[in-house]
């Protein structure tokens, strides 16, 4: 007997997967994935919507352009969004942030009935290494098949010198800093490849997060990082540039102090740790290497977002909504 939550059903490991999906072989060689029409459209729907540090390795002959202001591009909100159609990964396309604009929150298609998924991340952090590992299969499985968004936010919280924000009770912050600035450099080497080569994005977010347990104390060298991210097929002369000059490490450490006094939820507090991840506007509350926690919480989720959804559009067609299954149950 399937234990799915009701409005779903359990693929062939045990992972809930809309009923009226089918998993086919994705093009990008990992798990298979669900696709369907209505999560295509709200995929759709959701591209035209966006479109209204070094350390001493660079080479000393190179001739750099100046360094870029505002923001990458494909990250207006400080963030990138991955969306999934038809088993392929892809970056929503964005304009770039312009010097001294404030970003642009991300808008949301919970009424089409995709989740949110939002990951704020220093990868340095162990939490946000703990999480891939365990979950991000089933996070992939999810947005290659058109049910989710994941927007990833890198973030230099953990580095020597980064403005943390203070408890409001006075206590000493829970994030110990650490030496050197690899946070911001590889979370600009994150924007890089995003503004250049965003069909690499999701696996070299993905390389980052799987290197973090073998860190070595100040991080990777650059060339170290460069050898990363080609590795994750990101191979491009502008991508190497934009890494080796360090273009977006600047920028890594002025989207960390925006997140610090404020990110666009309602009820989520200013980011103050490492890693804080938020599914349909609400921070996680399972354990971090539980899959089957992040499952029960992507399902609920999912079945709450879905009713929502129905019971909208009945009421917009004039009808009186039907009664909705409690989600999960």
């Amino acid at each position: 007997m399937s234990n799915a939550p009701r409005g779903t059903t359990a693929d062939q490991d045990g992972r809930a997967v809309p009923a009226d999906r089918r998993r086919t072989p994705t093009s990008r060689g990992r798990r298979a994935a669900m696709g369907v029409a209505a999560a295509a459209v709200a995929v759709l729907a959701l591209a035209s919507a966006c479109d209204s540090g070094t350390d001493g390795t660079d080479d000393p002959t190179s001739s750099p352009a100046a360094a870029p202001t505002g923001g990458p591009a494909n990250m207006l909100s400080d963030g990138a969004v991955f969306v999934g159609q038809s088993g392929a990964i892809s970056v929503r396309p964005t304009a770039a942030l312009a010097e001294g604009a404030k970003p642009v929150a991300t808008q949301t298609l919970r009424d089409g009935g995709l989740i949110d998924v939002v990951l704020y991340l220093d990868y340095r952090s162990p939490e946000a290494a703990t999480f891939w590992s365990t979950s991000s299969p089933m996070l992939e499985e999810w947005l290659s098949g058109g049910h989710v968004t994941f927007e990833v936010h890198p973030v230099a919280v953990l580095d020597e010198g980064t403005s943390t924000t203070a408890p409001a009770d006075g206590s000493t912050p829970a994030v110990t800093p650490q030496p050197g600035d690899y946070s911001a450099r590889a979370a600009g080497a994150f924007a890089c490849v995003a503004a250049s080569d965003p069909d690499h994005a999701y696996d070299v977010n993905a390389a980052l997060l799987e290197a973090q347990p073998d860190l070595p104390e100040e991080g990777l060298t650059t060339d170290a990082l460069l050898e990363l991210v080609a590795g994750a097929g990101a191979t491009g002369d502008d991508v190497a540039s934009c890494i080796r000059h360090g273009d977006w490490t600047d920028w890594a450490a002025q989207a960390t102090a925006r997140a610090q006094e404020s990110v666009p939820f309602d009820n989520v507090p200013a980011l103050d740790v490492p890693m804080r991840l938020l599914i349909g506007g609400v921070p996680y509350p399972g354990e971090l290497d539980s899959g089957q926690q992040f499952f029960t919480f992507m399902a609920q989720t999912y079945n709450g977002i879905m009713a929502a959804a129905q019971q909208k559009a009945l009421e917009n067609q004039g009808g009186a909504p039907s009664p909705t299954a409690t989600p999960g149950g």
